[in-house]
């Protein structure tokens, strides 16, 4: 019985120990299709950033941050301020998140 566990496990661990990279070879032409293929999505994302959060959101923003404040002061309550402060933060901190976590995820 304990030289089945072991040999199932051995034929289990080996592809493992593998490198994947080894069996993969490399073309010019491939690499330069890839090269193109990101640099196209490269530039979709960054028109797509500043059409989503181009200065216009970031008005509105400032806005809701003022809005909040001003809730706040009117109705002598915190809950406008978290409310509506809270997303007008939001609405400007989102695209440096957004940049600093697909930044580290992709290479």
């Amino acid at each position: 019985m304990k030289w089945l566990l072991v040999m199932f496990l051995s034929v289990w661990m080996l592809p493992c120990g593998l490198f994947a990279g080894s069996f993969v070879t490399k073309d010019a032409g491939i690499e330069k299709t890839w090269k193109s293929f990101n640099e196209a999505v490269e530039g979709k994302a960054q028109e797509i950033k500043q059409i989503l959060f181009g200065p216009v959101t970031k008005i509105i923003g400032v806005l809701g941050v003022g809005y909040g404040v001003i809730s706040m002061i009117l109705t002598a309550s915190p809950k406008p301020l978290v409310t509506y402060a809270g997303i007008g933060f939001l609405i400007a901190l989102i695209p440096y998140f957004i940049d600093t976590v697909f930044g580290a995820v992709l290479p």
